[in-house]
């Protein structure tokens, strides 16, 4: 295979050094740069090997091609940066970060994430930036296997969307290239840029020809093989395969590997089993000795943003060809994102997990392999910055790895496929840090022991304060006398009404508490995206868990749903469950638009349903006594009242879709600022006029972050209502008097008279259980809440009479205007 000869002599040095020594990507440039095509790649093996050894000249061209072997990674980064640019060592040259998606529904649907590359690409085809593009698409006549493709084609474009975990050799695509003068772009794997950066050294026409280079995020890629041991997994044999629908198929984030069999059945493995399988037992060995997890030699970097709820990309612009293709196509309706801070984008979320798993704990296995004779990649970055525990955890997983891909233990280990998957998640998973294991045994018993889970959170969530329990426990007693009165006790559980929620993570978690006390609810199914959140609740309240929306509306007997979801999906559940004859409670606000929330309304009338909409601030004891003390005189006549309620807000994972226009549009105003706009028409009555000012930019998004409004009442009281996302905590509201004002700051009361500021005593209430009692009560009495749909819509009429005042500069706006 080697050969002897002295003409061999390159292609040997790259066999012995790489190739033998499982340090080879399978990014197949070697294959692509040779120019007498003496090498090349068999069947569906990724090393190559001889394949006509009398045509080698011993040019060399193979070995400098190379990136197996590894690259100066930072001086290359460092003598390309240009002044725009900043670096950073473990970041390599950047520009800004962004979150972003396709403006093409269909396209981020069916995305991996968000849709950019194949947005970016059809439009680098339409404006004739290039003439065509090097893609990734699934072959016809193969099971999940991915072939690299170079087409001017947008139905091409469109097919190659989604992840392809299989490693795919660009040597046919390189040798196309070499023989042709078009430009191209480029979306490929960390390993592929770098091959690329060395054959343009060789061929230097390369440099010019490849006017984007988008790379991707990357872990680890896998053989072909693999698709055998997931098949083998799902209990499928290769033959009843009829065809591939995806690595991250499905709506729920990350998705499934997904095959249809010739019966017509669909069969899938999650994203986690997926890779408990194929990192430990099939992942490339070179990729645990890779740094670049972050294509830093990209024009443009993508990959998850890992935000659950949206189908989002996280982007590094990176060059300036890249920032102006990723600026331009927004501008031409292709792509739409929002800017993250440096600071976010480096500490919170993707960039810093990438980092910390494919740089730094990747330098401490390379320097603990080479301090052993083990031949590593030759990287010119060897400083690292990891603690103790995370370097033990790389040295423990490739020492693991490189264990069970010894053949006995392979060969057993893929003959019994389950067995397989335990092993390879405790390789995957692996952490000796003490805390991270005692968290997770904790967790993963409770998990088994429901009762112990409901203990643990009770006790977590318990008020130790003397005088509530003494409240409670006589509140207690008097709730089971009245049941016991009126012969109800043993009927309790029959007759209570059938709920179903909708959202059980933030706010959500707070509803599962009040439901499971309530006595005129029985939490009867809980649906959430985030499938491992939504076992544990349902496994310690002992209550059924669905796939979907739909399927959650069509359980038995389920009479009503709460629903607590972000803003941009409100619309959407709640329509679905009037559809199905839910009664529904949903979070404020009611939809993203006052014709949206109408058309909730009127549904729910339609069809005879209780919509009560969750403003609670207006039932906070403070606000009740102070309606109560207007109400006497205690303060004279109003005549003017200002209010604020503004809060930091980050930009990253947790927080992207309140920064996104097109799921959270006004941004604070529906976030913060209509908590204060409900209340004020709960205390002043009706809101007739508005004058606002915006501002925005702070997070280099088109989301408002600073918005002040002048109101006017059919009352006569003048006010004002400041919100913002970015000053520390402020929730005040005063209002001034002929004999005197009443102060809310935070959870206090005070009344200020001649000169003299004193607390008002108000009791402590849960705002979010009376909500949903009165929910029940409406439900069961058929009659309308305090805060229903109507005038859930004339909050969301002051909002967007405030953004059309903002619109004309300022020009008074009367409401329904």
């Amino acid at each position: 295979m080697t050969g002897n000869s002295k003409s061999n002599e390159n292609f040997n040095l790259l066999f012995e050094t790489v190739i033998n020594k499982q340090l080879c990507c399978g990014c197949g440039t070697c294959v692509g740069v040779c120019p007498n095509n003496a090498i090349d790649f068999r069947d569906n093996n990724y090393y190559p090997e001889w394949f006509k050894e009398n045509k080698c000249n011993d040019c060399g061209f193979c070995v400098n091609a190379c990136p197996g072997k590894g690259l100066p990674l930072d001086t290359i980064t460092k003598e390309s940066k240009t002044f725009q640019q900043k670096y950073h060592l473990d970041m390599g040259n950047y520009k800004r970060f962004l979150v972003g998606h396709s403006k093409d529904e269909f396209i981020r649907r069916k995305s991996a994430s968000g849709g950019i590359a194949t947005s970016l690409l059809i439009y680098a085809l339409d404006k004739n930036l290039v003439d065509k593009v090097i893609v990734v698409v699934n072959d016809e006549n193969d099971i999940a296997k991915p072939i690299a493709k170079i087409t001017a084609s947008r139905e091409d474009v469109l097919a190659s969307m989604q992840s392809k975990y299989i490693q795919v050799p660009l040597n046919k695509a390189i040798k196309e290239i070499l023989k042709s003068d078009f430009r191209y772009a480029i979306v490929g794997l960390p390993c592929h840029l770098e091959g690329l950066h060395l054959a343009q050294n060789i061929y230097k026409k390369m440099s010019n020809q490849i006017v984007f280079r988008i790379g991707l995020f990357c872990g680890y890629s896998y053989p072909y093989e693999c698709v055998d041991g997931l098949l083998k997994r799902m209990g499928l044999e290769r033959e009843e395969a009829d065809s591939f629908l995806g690595w991250r198929e499905g709506d729920s984030y990350p998705g499934f590997f997904s095959v249809r069999s010739k019966s017509g059945d669909i069969t899938s493995l999650s994203f986690a089993e997926e890779h408990n399988i194929d990192v430990a037992n099939y992942a490339l060995l070179r990729c645990f000795l890779c740094i670049d997890g972050l294509s830093q030699l990209a024009d443009i970097s993508l990959g998850d943003s890992t935000d659950s709820f949206r189908n989002d990309s996280f982007i590094i612009s990176r060059t300036d060809q890249g920032d102006e293709l990723i600026g331009s196509a927004r501008t031409d309706g292709y792509i739409d994102y929002y800017t993250v801070d440096e600071r976010t984008a480096l500490s919170k979320g993707i960039i810093p997990f990438m980092l910390k798993e494919k740089r730094h704990k990747v330098l401490s296995v390379v320097q603990y392999l080479a301090n052993r004779n083990v031949p590593v990649p030759d990287w010119d970055i060897k400083e690292v910055n990891i603690s103790r525990t995370d370097r033990i955890n790389g040295i423990l997983r490739i020492k693991l790895t490189m264990l069970v891909r010894k053949p006995p233990i392979a060969k057993s280990l893929r003959s019994h496929p389950k067995l397989m998957e335990r092993v390879g998640k405790f390789i995957y998973h692996l952490d000796i840090d003490p805390k991270n294991l005692a968290f997770r045994m904790t967790g993963k018993f409770l998990l088994s022991h429901p009762k112990l889970m409901y203990a643990a959170k009770s006790v977590y969530h318990y008020d130790f304060n003397p005088k509530h329990i003494v409240f409670g426990y006589l509140q207690r007693i008097r709730r089971r006398i009245r049941h016991l009165r009126n012969g109800k006790l043993a009927e309790r559980d029959k007759n209570r009404i059938q709920v179903g929620l909708i959202g059980i993570g933030g706010w959500g978690s707070q509803y599962i508490d009040i439901l499971q006390k309530s006595d005129i609810f029985d939490l009867r199914v809980c649906f959430d995206i985030n499938k491992k959140n939504l076992e544990s609740v349902c496994s310690s309240v002992g209550c059924l868990k669905t796939n979907s929306l739909e399927e959650l509306l069509t359980v038995d007997n389920l009479q009503a749903v709460v629903i607590v979801t972000p803003n941009f999906l409100h619309y959407e559940h709640c329509i679905k469950s009037i559809e199905q004859g839910k009664h529904v409670f949903i979070e404020k606000p009611i939809a993203n638009t006052v014709e949206e929330a109408k058309k909730i309304y009127h549904a729910a009338k339609e069809n005879d349903l209780v919509v009560s909409v969750g403003h609670n601030v207006r039932r906070r004891s403070e606000f009740r006594t102070m309606k109560k003390l207007i109400e006497t005189g205690q303060i004279g006549d109003v005549v003017m009242v200002e209010a604020n309620n503004s809060q930091p807000i980050g930009d990253g994972r947790e927080t992207s879709w309140r920064l996104d226009k097109t799921t959270c549009p006004t941004g604070p105003l529906s976030q913060l600022a209509i908590h204060h706009i409900d209340t004020l028409r709960y205390l002043f009555g009706e809101i007739i006029e508005v004058k606002s000012y915006l501002k925005n930019g702070y997070f280099k998004s088109e989301v408002p972050d600073t918005v002040l409004s002048v109101f006017s009442f059919k009352s006569g009281v003048l006010g004002y209502l400041g919100t913002n996302y970015i000053s520390e905590p402020s929730f005040t509201m005063r209002a001034y008097g002929t004999k005197g004002n009443l102060i809310v700051e935070d959870a206090t009361l005070y009344l200020q008279k001649r000169g003299t500021k004193k607390m008002v005593k108000t009791e402590s209430v849960n705002t979010l259980e009376e909500q949903i009692k009165e929910f029940g009560e409406c439900i069961i009495n058929n009659r309308e809440p305090e805060v229903g749909g109507k005038e859930a819509i004339e909050n969301m009429a002051v909002i967007k009479a405030i953004m059309e005042s903002v619109k004309k500069n300022g020009k008074n706006i009367g409401i329904g205007e």
